[in-house]
């Protein structure tokens, strides 16, 4: 399922391995990836084996919200997050791990200028 912003630009693409419909426009996901873009290329990748996804907001408002309580792992080009618990929102980009975050570097960042290790 695709996600654009208000000037039709893509967002999000999600995926799912299964989907069930709940109420309110809640939907329960199994083997989800979510590609976030930034500049028309994926930013990162997110991965979760089970979490719920809900479009909230209206009048062209609309906002993408993804949650869990269990695993998730985060893949960008320079690293890589694993966690427990997350919250995402389309209105920001913004992702949150709730618990028991773990950040693993690349060999990639190590290499970055503006980084200093």
């Amino acid at each position: 399922a695709p996600y654009y912003d208000d000037e039709g630009n893509l967002q999000a693409q999600l995926y799912g391995g299964y989907a069930k419909v709940l109420e309110n426009g809640l939907a329960d996901v199994t083997n989800l990836r979510i590609d976030v873009y930034q500049n028309d290329r994926v930013a990162l990748t997110i991965f979760a084996p089970h979490c719920f996804t809900q479009v909230v907001g209206g009048d062209g408002a609309k906002s993408l919200i993804v949650f869990s309580d269990g695993d998730v792992l985060i893949e960008m080009t320079e690293m890589s997050i694993i966690g427990q618990g997350f919250r995402f929102s389309s209105t920001d980009n913004r992702f949150e791990i709730l618990r028991d975050s773990k950040v693993l570097l690349k060999e990639s960042a190590r290499k970055m200028e503006e980084i200093e290790l």
